[in-house]
């Protein structure tokens, strides 16, 4: 039983183990596991959830490069997801939004974006130095809400500039979901990639009566957050690859290196194991 646990959480079930057979800890954080907790914190959360709040340590794993039980934690999280390759995130949806941007797209360089998008793109886009040709949404109901696009109008950008990469959001904060299999279709007929802010649609994958996820309708990059419709802590969140360039995942690899924490909690990368897996077993009762 206690190996089929790893293998389905297996980095959770390596830390849990890690942290039972530990005596004495010589490492950061500063809290020792709770003993130099705040006491008022230790009183609200309890003790034994600083245990757990550790970082990359031997037996652990790093997620800039990682190698064992994290790197099979994201191997498992990508075949759930039906994705190449999978990323954990410990800064949000936005870190994987900037990182796509960073590792795709140059200086000079435009973007598809759709206008109706999350601000992490709009930094994103100063960051990577890329020039934004926006995309503008359609009015749809309820009134306010804005989420469709016009699929004549993909085409007709696409012919007009030079884009490397589009970027749409599907759903959006209203739930409104995107034609997403017509728009990869599109910019796949142009050889252009097609990358979805899908933060709040992680579910869809779960139960039939959702949209299409948007790996599976088309995307050759998805960003989701594990926090908005899911169990995973605040600021978890999963950066997906369809497969289509071994090259950009390489550089994806490297952007994250460089834009997330080198320190992350253990706290979030369990949760994220544990949230996906629960799911995968219970989706549509949950």
């Amino acid at each position: 039983m206690q190996d089929e646990q790893n293998t389905k959480n297996p980095f959770a079930s390596e830390l849990c183990d890690y942290v039972q057979d530990r005596k004495t800890f010589y490492c950061m954080p500063g809290h020792k596991q709770g003993k130099g907790a705040p006491a008022f914190l230790k009183k609200v959360w309890g003790e034994k959830v600083f245990s757990y709040d550790i970082t990359e340590v031997s037996r652990s794993d790093v997620l800039a490069y990682p190698k064992k039980e994290l790197m099979h934690a994201q191997q498992r999280s990508a075949e759930i997801m039906g994705a190449e390759r999978t990323w954990f995130l410990v800064n949000g949806s936005s870190v994987g939004i900037h990182a796509i941007l960073g590792a795709i797209v140059k200086p000079g360089e435009k973007v598809l974006v759709h206008r109706e998008c999350h601000k992490a793109v709009l930094m994103g886009l100063v960051f990577s130095g890329a020039v934004p040709i926006y995309l503008e949404p359609v009015p749809n109901l309820p009134e306010y809400a804005y989420g469709s696009v016009d699929l004549q109008k993909v085409e007709e950008l696409l012919e007009k500039h030079d884009i490397k990469l589009v970027l749409v959001t599907s759903p959006n904060y209203y739930g409104i979901s995107l034609d997403v299999a017509a728009i990869a279709k599109i910019c796949h007929e142009h050889d252009v990639l097609l990358f979805v802010d899908e933060a709040h649609g992680t579910h869809f994958n779960f139960h039939e009566n959702f949209p299409m996820q948007a790996l599976r309708a088309g995307a050759d990059y998805v960003v989701q957050s594990m926090h908005k419709t899911l169990g995973g802590l605040y600021q978890t969140a999963l950066l997906h690859s369809a497969g289509t360039s071994e090259f950009f995942d390489e550089r994806v690899d490297h952007m994250l290196s460089m834009l997330q924490s080198t320190s992350p909690s253990a706290l979030f990368l369990m949760s994220i194991d544990a949230a996906l897996e629960e799911v995968h077993q219970k989706g549509e009762e949950l």
